[in-house]
């Protein structure tokens, strides 16, 4: 219930336009300044070392557990000379752009319990042990105190499959996965499982020249142009879409390395597609497939380019419809 003052009925009666008028103006304050924030929501700052997380692996990030489980960047992006590949560093992990069974573009983990030399061999299955499971892709147990948190994150999809049995190193109890490290506090009540800071490990036994920036430094950009298409405004329920961009600065000149994240609304769930970085005419384009999607449905397309700060969307949509030819 509003209070009111009797003996001031002026300033009673005034309350309600200046509440109003301040109600109005934090509105405009968030349409202003935090909607042009939420488009960069793929970029991610790093409070305490300055590095922002690359846009083509923030989605994946956040939904694997975001800095809880692979802690905050302790690099920028970089080329891997040897492999090719695009990675970053995280306290406890490493991502990387590979690619995938469609043959598009995809982020993995690295196996950073793997490349550090923490594989033991398979043991030999000789039933269940209480409070442990055994996983026979590799061969090894997870216990107790590690299976609980293992399970409750994830377990091998955020994690990878165990490469060893839990052991003492540096007086503290520790497990390896194929991605991570898990580290065990008994005196910590409210997290005594933690990961451990494998992706600190391996980045100190990395020669810098080994790296190269992901881009190339150009010209100022101050705005992104991007035009979009589909191979097919019409499909049948199972089959392939190919979907093509152009990025072009304000003076339409074509801009070579931009990012761009595709996500598919189908009906069955929502798919989340890394798009190559566009070459040097500005182009990129990726394949996808699908099955048994219901015929009648328009499947809409978010597309999120993002170069050097710059965000722009673009939408696409294609219609599935009854079986046939394409």
């Amino acid at each position: 219930m509003r209070a009111t003052n009797p003996s001031n009925p002026i300033q009673s009666t005034l309350r309600i336009p200046r509440y109003l008028f301040l109600l109005v103006l934090g509105l405009a304050v968030i349409l202003i300044i935090v909607m042009p924030i939420r488009a960069m929501v793929r970029e991610l700052q790093d409070r305490t070392e300055g590095f922002i997380i690359d846009s083509r692996f923030s989605p994946y990030y956040e939904v694997q557990g975001g800095a809880a489980v692979f802690g905050e960047p302790i690099s920028q992006s970089f080329i891997e000379v040897e492999t090719g590949k695009v990675v970053q560093y995280f306290e406890n992990a490493r991502l990387e752009l590979d690619i995938g069974t469609s043959g598009g573009m995809e982020v993995k983990t690295s196996s950073l319990g793997m490349m550090l030399g923490a594989w033991e061999v398979p043991l030999t299955y000789h039933g269940e042990v209480p409070g442990c499971r055994f996983y026979h892709e590799t061969g090894h147990h997870v216990c107790h105190a590690f299976l609980i948190y293992y399970e409750e994150n994830g377990g091998p999809e955020t994690f990878g499959y165990p490469i060893s049995e839990f052991k003492i190193e540096d007086d503290r109890m520790v497990q390896y996965f194929q991605w991570f490290r898990l580290d065990w506090f008994p005196d910590d009540e409210e997290d005594p499982v933690q990961p451990g800071p494998l992706g600190r490990l391996h980045i100190s036994t990395v020669n810098p020249e080994d790296f190269k920036p992901g881009y190339e430094e150009t010209s100022e950009v101050e705005e992104l142009s991007v035009v979009s298409s589909v191979e097919r405004a019409s499909t049948t329920t199972s089959g392939e879409q190919t979907v093509y961009l152009v990025v072009r600065d304000q003076d339409q000149k074509a801009i070579e390395g931009a990012a761009a994240t595709l996500i598919a609304h189908f009906p069955d769930g929502d798919r989340m597609i890394i798009m190559p970085l566009t070459d040097e005419y500005g182009r990129s384009q990726v394949s996808f497939t699908f099955e048994n999607q219901p015929p009648g449905h328009n499947i809409h397309l978010e597309i999120t380019v993002v170069y050097k700060g710059r965000t722009k969307e673009a939408r696409e949509s294609f219609m599935i419809h009854l079986s046939g030819g394409q």
